[in-house]
């Protein structure tokens, strides 16, 4: 009786060690797979939430020159940065590139996500046609995306074109300056902008009318 007493509590214990090895294996097994499934929904999403936060800081610049532009006086706006910003004289435009695990937008040519087409812009396909006055945004913020190591550059662009009335063939365009220091790495930065004195330019419109120039200047600190 004793022996089969020993055996019994024997087997008993060894079926306690093989169950919490099961349990243990069980949950380590859960684990990795909420980790393997987990990590990319979480890079995801976090991917999503800074391109939207890009995009945003694009367009909350677009609105503050397009207040100024209108109305006047100076306005700042406040960013923190994800990635590099750099004010471009020579192709008019406020480039704003961060490094991403998503794309986010096109791989093969540059996108509008303020405008339907990307008229009057170097660099696309629609670059020969002529943005209306009252039709096409003066601002066209354009986007891309480039592969980079384990994720993609996306660079954004808000840039100035030429917008053209077809009655009277005038026109006018945005030009942009920087005051200073043209370039702003990721951090907390403040873009202090104001305009400066309408001027009719010596180069008529594209449709060989009058052509007048809005310059927009731009202090980063």
């Amino acid at each position: 009786m004793s022996n089969l007493k020993r055996f019994f509590f024997k087997g008993k214990g060894q079926a306690e060690i093989i169950s919490a090895l099961l349990i243990v294996g069980i949950t380590v097994a859960a684990v990795s797979v909420a980790y393997m499934w987990g990590v990319p929904i979480i890079q995801k999403g976090q991917s999503t939430s800074q391109i939207q936060e890009a995009e945003s800081a694009m367009n909350d610049i677009e609105k503050a020159i397009s207040d100024v532009e209108q109305n006047g006086g100076k306005k700042s706006v406040s960013l923190n940065l994800d990635g590099s910003m750099e004010i471009s004289e020579d192709d008019n435009a406020i480039k704003y590139s961060i490094a991403s695990k998503k794309a986010g937008v096109a791989r093969t040519e540059w996108v509008p996500l303020n405008d339907d087409e990307t008229f009057g812009v170097a660099g696309t396909p629609q670059n020969q046609s002529i943005p209306i006055y009252g039709t096409d945004k003066e601002g066209l913020l354009i986007a891309k995306a480039s592969a980079l190591d384990s994720g993609y550059l996306i660079d954004y662009r808000l840039v100035y074109r030429e917008v053209d009335d077809l009655e009277t063939k005038e026109g006018r365009i945005t030009t942009i300056s920087a005051v200073g220091n043209n370039k702003a790495s990721a951090g907390n930065v403040k873009l202090l902008i104001s305009r400066e004195p309408q001027v009719i330019s010596s180069v008529p419109s594209k449709l060989g009318g009058k052509l007048t120039l809005t310059k927009i200047s731009i202090a980063i600190s």
